[in-house]
């Protein structure tokens, strides 16, 4: 079976096998996006997951998922008034990539590649899910 992007250049792998988005969204919060924050915005209120859209987020991803809107993904909830201060400093301090992968890339839909760090309120976040 031909290989694919990620795993045709050995991005985020781990022991031989592909990382599943869902381990590498805890390893970009543990160890890129959490000390960007508790440098530069010490004491802010804040929890992050990878939870909405994506087949990373049951652990369902594959090669075939992989060929689409996968990477770096991950969602910072915070409180409201706090989103633009913290964009602006992920924006600035977030290297370009992580464990191999660009942290910024181009999701289906967009005009450009962003960050693929949602941030924004659980209040948001409920009302674009549910209403």
């Amino acid at each position: 079976m031909p290989r694919t992007w990620p795993e045709s250049i050995g991005l985020g792998r781990e022991h031989g096998r592909v990382r599943s988005g869902i381990g590498l969204a805890r390893d970009f919060w543990e160890r890129a996006i959490r000390p960007i924050l508790d440098t530069h915005c010490p004491g802010m209120p804040r929890a992050a997951a990878r939870v909405g859209t994506g087949s990373d987020v049951l652990g369902l991803d594959d090669a075939m998922s992989r060929d689409h809107d996968w990477g770096l993904r991950l969602q910072v909830f915070l409180p409201r008034g706090e989103e633009s201060a913290v964009r602006a400093v992920l924006n600035e301090y977030v290297p370009q990539q992580f464990a191999g992968l660009p942290s910024r890339f181009q999701q289906t839909g967009a005009a450009e590649a962003e960050l693929g760090v949602d941030v924004l309120t659980v209040d948001d976040f409920a009302t674009d899910r549910l209403g």
